[in-house]
């Protein structure tokens, strides 16, 4: 069985940035299926942490928004039991 490998090297370019050109060291595919791995596991764990601290933000947000609703609601509705309970008599 042969191992495929890519031929990876970095040179500096004229902009100072680095480029990628042919030659130098040389990666396996175990190498690079093991970056590959790593880097998917790291995405997921960074997707789930962002998941969990969004929903946590919105149940947080949420509350704060809500909470002047549930008073006018309680202030609408004893006026109104208020109300009712003068008409009645």
């Amino acid at each position: 069985m042969r191992r495929s490998s890519r031929r990876l090297c970095c040179r500096q370019a004229a902009n100072g940035g680095l480029s990628v050109a042919e030659g130098g060291a040389t990666f396996s595919s175990v190498d690079e299926s093991l970056l590959v791995s790593r880097l998917t596991r790291a995405a997921l764990i960074a997707g789930l942490i962002a998941g969990g601290l969004s929903l946590l933000l919105a149940f947080v947000l949420a509350y704060r928004l809500l909470r002047p609703v549930e008073a006018l609601t309680q202030a609408a509705s004893s006026w109104a039991r208020a109300t009712w309970r003068s008409a009645s008599r």
